[in-house]
């Protein structure tokens, strides 16, 4: 198994300038709260106290507008992704050529959430089975729907032989 380290940051390249997110105004209704209607007091019990028993008016949840992937939440997405990148890693170890280093992937992710895009940008990976395989497992990331356009970044997969 290849020992991996945690990647750093993920570098955002050509990333679009993100435009000024402006509250989105959203009608939200509370629902009615409906209540059983009081049947009166049992035999044992007394009349309830009409300040205890009036209702307070249900306010809605604020919605929280959606806003760009940061680095933090990119680094989380890859970090649970990072065991199944491993394994190709490990798999088609002999395409490597040091034992150590890194193999940088190029990914693209949608508004929605999905990878869109990805491609091993590391020099000599093209077209191998490594390639094949980690775009295979960078693609089933899901990433949290964001705001703008489609984002771009690289990212890097750190290798080291077994110690």
């Amino acid at each position: 198994a290849v020992m991996l380290m945690r990647p750093p940051p993920a570098a955002v390249v050509g990333a679009p300038t993100v435009p000024e997110v402006k509250p989105v105004a959203v009608d939200v209704k509370p629902l009615a709260v409906v209540e059983p209607e009081p049947e009166g007091p049992g035999p044992d019990e007394a009349a309830p106290d009409p300040a205890v028993a009036s209702h307070t008016p249900v306010k809605p949840l604020p919605v929280k507008p959606l806003g760009p992937l940061t680095t933090e939440v990119i680094g989380q997405v890859v970090a649970r992704g990072t065991k199944e990148v491993s394994r190709c890693l490990d798999r088609h170890r002999a395409q490597l050529k040091d034992a150590q280093g890194s193999v940088v992937v190029r990914l693209t992710v949608d508004p929605l959430g999905p990878v869109s895009a990805a491609k091993v940008s590391t020099e000599g990976l093209a077209g191998t089975p490594l390639e094949e395989c980690m775009i295979k497992e960078v693609k089933r990331f899901k990433f949290p729907r964001h705001t703008g356009q489609s984002m771009t970044f690289e990212v890097p997969f750190t290798y080291r032989p077994h110690q």
